[in-house]
């Protein structure tokens, strides 16, 4: 009876998520609502296309660099980190799953965010991190 109940309430949400997703084409949903609308970008394509991406939410899969390495684009604060794919590198302000930012150099993640701009430098706001490897 509790799994029937379970299976029931997941599907609920899923319903309701699908249909907001369904009857806003535009994602003018509030922010923390889209995350499932997010669409996997390289990191080159948001340094190089910075103003068309200013202000989206994005996903990106990379490399966790922490505080090493050379990264492109604006440093939001001093606590930011970075995040690599075979494009490029940017800055990543917010939540960082926990990673140290000396000793987790190389563990894979997604990370979702909003795209910001500094004089028109791209950084990303992180909404959700998720660690997809362990460090090389």
């Amino acid at each position: 009876m509790r799994t029937n109940f379970l299976y029931i309430a997941v599907l609920g949400c899923i319903i309701i998520v699908s249909s907001m997703a369904i009857s806003d084409p535009t994602g003018s949903l509030a922010s923390n609502s889209t995350e499932e609308l997010s669409h996997l970008v390289k990191i080159g394509y948001i340094l190089n296309n910075s103003e068309k991406y200013n202000g989206e939410l994005v996903t990106v899969e990379g490399t966790y660099l922490g505080w090493s390495g050379p990264i492109t684009g604006a440093m939001y604060t001093r606590s930011d980190w970075g995040i690599k794919d075979e494009t490029g590198a940017i800055f990543v302000s917010g939540s960082y799953a926990g990673l140290d930012p000396t000793k987790d150099v190389g563990v894979g993640l997604i990370v979702s965010g909003i795209v910001h701009l500094i004089k028109g430098s791209p950084y990303l706001e992180s909404r959700i991190v998720t660690l997809i490897g362990t460090s090389t």
